[in-house]
């Protein structure tokens, strides 16, 4: 209970009259009395009003929230109480959500049965299903002495282009960023089939046959072995090459770094389902597995858009774990994964010293079969104090632990490289434009 003005006012009248009646005695005696229980009925009266009024409030949010993209969500408030209702509204989302602002709304005045749409801006920040708490709720009493607070459950209203659909309990899911948001039309555009890039067969090295694929040229088809097999089989070609890609990303502690509006572990599973739908639609074959101080979730090579949907629910429900990372008992799970040679993904944090020896050996491991790459993100509030000066011992201290770190991570950079791995350490503005255009220059070059 938060008293309003008049509350205050009328409660002021009967200090005074009790202050008369110290001095003077009656009648003010009998005054103050009689203005007291007067004050507490009606504030016990606004207190009935106010719990026999039904509130329903709903959440209206679309279906498909993506992760670090902002979205505009609704709590629609109805109410049955006779006469007008002055409420006041704040939104207290789930932790992985964040709100653009203070999240509190001004009092509104809401007509007799009436209702009114409260709306915010929104961003997911982790991935995962979060499950929306009950919302605070501040009503004015009908003598306008008090507001009263109170908690009310949602109640999910889901927006889609033709219809709102009812639920009991308000969910949202973040998934991650897609590259292309109509996965159905990814589907039949691109998805299974091959990149064409000579008008021709003319001058392509013959490589070998095998069994014809949905979306395999009619031209590629081998009519002499469909006439000895009858089998359908397509000739492949040099220029044919698909690539096998595995990607292995780190859920450790250090996933749960704040790097921006993301932590480490949203960003990296942006990129990674990113990078899968791209190769996914160019008929490459991707591979995808979580570890943490042991492996955890694991999917194998497969290409097609049914691929694609596994890559994404399982990136969905990653989270970081409050343990140690180790990259080297994923790196051995994986080699029983793989058949033939593949680009390794590893997504994980080179900032992170105890894991930095492991991965070295986790290269070892790879090479010379498989080609690895490692992919860190690079956080901008340490490479800012590597650069700004220092100004204070606190400052000073914080500028050579900074060093210290970046050093430490030029070192496992250098001999990773020298082992035979890429290695891709951006900014997060720019890590995955980096990632894209090395994944596309092993295509060209054919590095594998």
């Amino acid at each position: 209970m938060i008293l309003n003005g008049r509350a205050l006012l009328a409660i002021g009248v009967v200090l005074g009259l009790v202050t008369a009646a110290l001095w003077v005695g009656a009648p003010y005696d009998v005054l103050w009395r009689l203005s007291a229980v007067i004050v507490l009925l009606a504030l016990l009266l606004e207190r009935l009003i106010t719990l026999r009024t039904r509130l329903d409030v709903s959440l209206v949010q679309p279906r498909l929230w993506y992760l670090g993209l902002p979205v505009e969500v609704q709590l629609r408030v109805q109410h049955n109480r006779r006469g007008a209702l002055q409420l006041q509204l704040g939104i207290d989302p789930p932790a992985a959500l964040d709100v653009a602002g203070e999240g509190t709304e001004e009092a509104v005045l809401i007509a007799e049965h009436g209702d009114h749409a409260f709306r915010w801006e929104l961003t997911g920040a982790r991935l995962g299903e979060h499950s929306w708490p009950a919302q605070p709720v501040c009503q004015t009493g009908p003598f306008g002495l008090a507001r009263w607070v109170s908690r009310v459950p949602l109640q999910a209203e889901t927006s889609t282009p033709l219809a709102r659909e009812q639920h009991s309990t308000a969910v949202t899911r973040v998934e991650p960023e897609p590259l292309l948001h109509n996965l159905g039309a990814a589907a039949e555009l691109s998805f299974g089939q091959r990149p064409q890039s000579r008008a021709s067969d003319q001058g392509i090295e013959f490589r070998t046959l095998r069994a014809y694929a949905p979306g395999d040229p009619p031209t590629r088809i081998s009519w002499k072995s469909l006439a000895r097999s009858g089998a359908l089989m397509v000739r492949e070609q040099e220029d044919d090459q698909r690539l096998d890609l595995a990607v292995l990303i780190d859920s450790g502690k250090s996933a749960a770094y704040g790097v921006g509006p993301l932590d480490v572990s949203g960003l990296l599973g942006n990129l990674a389902a990113r990078l899968s739908e791209w190769a996914l639609s160019q008929g490459d074959r991707v591979a995808l597995m979580t570890y943490a101080n042991v492996p955890l979730e694991r999917l194998p090579p497969r290409a097609g858009v049914a691929q694609l949907r596994s890559v994404r629910t399982l990136l969905a429900a990653m989270q970081p774990r409050p343990v140690e990372a180790n990259p080297l008992a994923a790196v051995l799970a994986l080699r029983h994964l793989l058949s033939q040679r593949a680009l390794v993904l590893i997504l994980t944090n080179l900032d992170d010293a105890a894991s930095g020896q492991q991965l070295v050996d986790a290269c070892r491991l790879l090479r010379p079969k498989h080609l690895p790459m490692l992919v860190s993100v690079e956080d901008p509030a340490l490479a800012a104090m590597t650069r700004n000066p220092a100004h204070t011992v606190d400052t000073v201290y914080q500028r050579l632990a900074a060093r210290e770190i970046e050093r430490g991570s030029m070192l496992a950079t250098r001999e990773l490289e020298r082992l035979g791995a890429l290695v891709v350490r951006a900014l997060p503005t720019h890590l995955e434009s980096r990632v894209f255009d090395t994944y596309r220059r092993v295509k060209t070059l054919r590095s594998l």
